[in-house]
């Protein structure tokens, strides 16, 4: 790689956390794409050269774009053409081009570990700056980085940080950061692999444990995936001397994973909510009835969004148990997939086919619910793409996380840690729609590039 190619790919890495807006106010643009047609030229000379050995050796990447050429086009000859399709296309056809460009252009270990240390150092950074608005948040003062979180108490504020628009966000990232760190940590501590080539055993630990703090503060879904990234990591984290003692650790995680993971299932789909009527005239009293409909005014996770023009000095209300947006976000899914089981309705077209839905009535979704997409990889796969997008994941998630991949990545700490991290994504992504994620992608080349160096 050469001098001028490594440092594009610093600054692109750099930028990364930085999306909280939007490039020149045009949505889904951020600063760090003003970098990718840089680095896409200067890839040029040496896409030339490993091109055809990386699409032989990563031939699943290039099977899950082509399956999903394959149903948008279809969705193009049943439905016609639709802005929501192109901007779904654009984005996975540049995303897959990333994953190439970072495959073929970042092949040899020593200086995919140098990329990645400094990856290390910029999370850490935008982990700081996460922390320190919450700090803020906590002392009164507000800041588009951190959101106030009623539901653990007044005090309690939610890390965005500068990654992006909400908390999951913010966790998506964090979690590669947090396994980067803690594989590089490991690294120098057992002297296996290169570690962080510039940084020091204190200073990665510190990274580390940086990274749990903000991955906590952000109170997401997600937190059962870096659970399950600690167990896959288990092995590495004890280390050869205490190999003994690691099945009762492996067996306590998994007790905490499956209560997590069933408490934060119930908890995001359903959610205590109270049933009122909203009114434009102020009073001393409101009393909910929690038999009346849900109206177009409602609550959202136990906080009450009256209207602006309403002045209540006293509330009184009843509370009866709801599912929330995204309960009915996965029942339209479901619906939406029964009725497109072979090849969905097309990639970016769920949103559309939700509006539909809400505005008949014909599963009695609520008038204020957002035309939003899925919040779910695996049933945004089903929806948009039928069984055969969600076999086009399968096939990817296989070829990353399949026996021979794991055999290959968990030979040294660093490599078990872009393992584990992909495997907590696996459990993110029932929750949240991870396959838009620009980070995402670069860990999956980066741990295709770990586990054959030989490129």
């Amino acid at each position: 790689m050469s001098e001028t190619l490594r440092k594009a790919w610093l600054v692109y890495v750099c930028l990364l956390p930085f999306n909280l807006f939007y490039f020149l106010g045009i949505q889904h643009i951020y600063p760090v794409d003003l970098v990718f047609p840089v680095v896409l030229v200067l890839s040029a000379a040496v896409v030339y050269r490993r091109l055809s050995v990386v699409l032989r050796q990563d031939l699943p990447v290039l099977a899950y774009l082509g399956i999903f050429l394959v149903i948008a086009s279809a969705a193009v000859l049943r439905s016609g053409f639709s802005g929501s399709l192109a901007t779904a296309v654009a984005a996975q056809v540049m995303l897959v081009a990333l994953y190439l460009l970072f495959r073929c252009g970042v092949a040899e270990r020593l200086s995919l570990a140098r990329l990645l240390t400094v990856w290390a150092a910029a999370s850490t950074a935008a982990c700081l700056v996460g922390l320190g608005a919450v700090a803020l948040g906590i002392c009164g003062v507000g800041t588009p980085l951190a959101r106030w979180y009623p539901n653990l108490g007044p005090g309690a504020w939610r890390l965005i940080g500068t990654v992006g628009h909400s908390p999951n966000n913010a966790y998506g990232y964090f979690h590669l950061g947090f396994f980067i760190s803690l594989g590089l940590w490991l690294g120098k501590r057992d002297e296996a692999g290169p570690g962080g080539i510039f940084l020091s055993r204190r200073v990665l630990l510190a990274a580390v444990l940086v990274h749990a703090a903000a991955l906590l503060l952000t109170f997401s879904r997600g937190l059962t995936g870096l659970l399950l990234g600690l167990i896959v990591a288990a092995p590495a984290l004890a280390g050869k001397r205490h190999l003994r003692h690691l099945l009762p650790v492996k067996i306590t995680l998994w007790a905490v994973l499956i209560l997590l993971f069933a408490y934060s299932a119930v908890f995001f789909t359903y959610t205590t909510d109270a049933l009122f009527t909203p009114s434009r005239q102020a009073a001393d009293s409101l009393r909910l009835d929690k038999e009346r409909e849900h109206l177009r005014v409602y609550s959202y996770k136990n906080v009450l969004h009256l209207d602006e023009q309403a002045r209540y000095r006293r509330l009184a209300c009843g509370f009866t148990w709801l599912p929330s947006m995204h309960g009915y976000l996965l029942e339209a899914s479901l619906h939406v997939f029964l009725g497109h089981w072979a090849l969905g309705v097309g990639p970016g077209r769920f949103p559309e086919v939700l509006a539909r839905l809400r505005d008949s009535g014909e599963l009695g979704l609520p008038p204020g619910l957002p035309a939003l997409r899925p919040h779910s990889t695996f049933m945004g796969a089903l929806a948009e793409g039928g069984l055969a997008g969600f076999a086009g994941l399968a096939v990817l998630f296989w070829f990353l996380l399949g026996p021979r991949s794991r055999r290959r990545l968990t030979e040294d700490p660093l490599g078990t840690c872009l393992y584990a991290c992909l495997a907590g994504y696996l459990l993110f992504g029932l929750n949240v729609d991870v396959m838009n994620f620009r980070w995402l992608w670069l860990l999956m080349a980066a741990a295709a590039a770990w586990s054959k160096p030989d490129v």
